[in-house]
């Protein structure tokens, strides 16, 4: 899973070398939050396929996840599809905002101190696509950031039970893939022969081995006396 992965990130961010980068710093980032490693890395392929560059997917992540960590983590996936649909299309639609808000994010009430404005006017600047990707960014940035509403709460979540439990799973992912790593190459060589033995020598011994019940069926009253 680990190398399907890392062939993924390097397709998407065009080098091995970031790809590599990339998945050790996801690691550290999952280690002081309460989601796990692979759901993670689920996301960041979603927000890199939505338009996110490299350096912008930690942040973002950060953002989402402490939003998550105080509606439910389990909103994460829903609130990285409402992010990554905004971004794709540079401006926030009713569709996304009734996302967010149904996912329990007081994004209006976050957009409203964002232009000065009541909250009321908020839906008619969506309707109006007077409401852009920046704006949603920063939004979210600013409730998971210093003073915000949901800051640092992934680091909280982290220290309860749950959170202890899902990190103890990413130390033991990542000291499987650490081993891993050594086996891999002697793994595919491992395959590679098994490939061998299945499309060139087994149809050669099931060749004898039909021979032989032939061989058998043919004689088979000599051989009963």
């Amino acid at each position: 899973d680990t190398e399907q992965t890392r062939i993924s990130f390097t397709t998407m961010l065009g080098s091995a070398e970031k790809a590599d980068v990339f998945m050790r710093d996801l690691a550290d980032f999952a280690a002081k939050t309460p989601f796990d490693l692979k759901g993670l890395e689920g996301s960041a392929k979603q927000l890199i396929a939505y338009g996110s560059t490299q350096e912008q997917v930690l942040p973002q992540l950060k953002a989402l996840g402490d939003v998550a960590a105080g509606v439910g983590t389990e909103k994460l996936p829903q609130l990285i599809t409402a992010f990554g649909q905004v971004q794709s299309a540079g401006v926030l639609m009713g569709s996304e905002l009734r996302q967010f808000t149904e996912a329990g994010v007081p994004l209006i009430a976050g957009l409203a101190d964002h232009f000065g404005v009541a909250e009321s006017k908020i839906k008619d600047m969506v309707s109006q696509g007077k409401v852009g990707f920046a704006d949603v960014q920063t939004v979210m940035m600013n409730l998971s950031g210093e003073g915000g509403k949901f800051a640092n709460l992934m680091d909280a979540q982290s220290q309860s039970l749950n959170g202890m439990i899902s990190n103890l799973g990413d130390a033991w992912d990542q000291f499987l893939r650490g081993q891993g790593a050594h086996l891999i190459e002697w793994a595919k060589k491992f395959v590679e022969v098994a490939i061998h033995i299945v499309e060139d020598v087994l149809p050669k011994w099931i060749t004898k081995i039909q021979e032989i019940v032939k061989f058998f069926y043919e004689h088979e009253e000599a051989l009963m006396i």
